[in-house]
């Protein structure tokens, strides 16, 4: 009832007002009913209802799906990490500049996963490089939170093994040791990549593309 009083009671100061309800699925059965059958004979637009649901499962509720077919239905599920670096690559590609999927992964590492702070570090990193067209591991390193910049060089380190450059190998390990890291990380880090190789061996041999690796 006080839902509807509240759709039903025209706007003080604006054209339209908004009523947020959150978890409608955990109302109860007559009160369900009796907002669907509001909502199917609604005639008055003064007012915008917006339905929040956390339960993922919500869809297999009659009554939210009920009024999904009466309303716009949006996801706003987090996003995964490789959806994040995909959309970084997305982002910069439309500003006229390339990134690696590898260096886009370090930017939404660096960014604690935040699309705000990954947005922010995107704008940055363009306007640092300027006319560039690529944007390198050392630009990021520029701009990621220092908590992270140790993975930053962590990664800059596999490279150079991957590149068997010795000396710079040596010298990144260097600084990262020098810097507080614990070896036994960096020798799981090194594992990790291992590991990571072999299975990209194994879904090569079994013919799996890249896009689906």
């Amino acid at each position: 009832e006080e839902i509807i009083r509240s759709l039903e009671t025209l706007p003080l100061n604006a054209a339209k007002k908004v009523i947020i309800l959150k978890e409608p699925e955990s109302l109860s059965k007559e009160d369900k009913d009796s907002l669907a059958g509001y909502l199917k004979r609604r005639q008055s637009n003064k007012a915008i209802l917006v339905l929040l649901s956390k339960n993922i499962n919500a869809r297999d509720d009659k009554f939210v799906s009920l009024i999904s077919k009466m309303a716009e239905v949006m996801d706003f599920s987090s996003l995964e990490p490789d959806e994040i670096s995909a959309w970084i690559v997305k982002e910069f590609k439309a500003q006229g500049k390339d990134i690696n999927y590898r260096s886009a992964r370090l930017i939404c590492d660096a960014s604690n996963q935040e699309l705000g702070q990954v947005s922010s570090m995107i704008g940055q990193i363009s306007a640092f490089v300027g006319d560039r067209g690529r944007i390198t591991d050392d630009d990021i390193a520029h701009f990621a939170v220092r908590s992270n910049l140790s993975e930053v060089s962590a990664f800059k380190f596999l490279d150079y093994i991957n590149e068997r450059n010795t000396g710079s190998s040596l010298q990144v390990l260097k600084n990262l040791i020098s810097s507080g890291n614990n070896p036994a990380k960096i020798i799981g880090l090194l594992s990790w990549h291992i590991t990571r190789l072999i299975a990209v061996k194994r879904l090569l041999a079994k013919g799996i593309s890249r896009s689906n690796m």
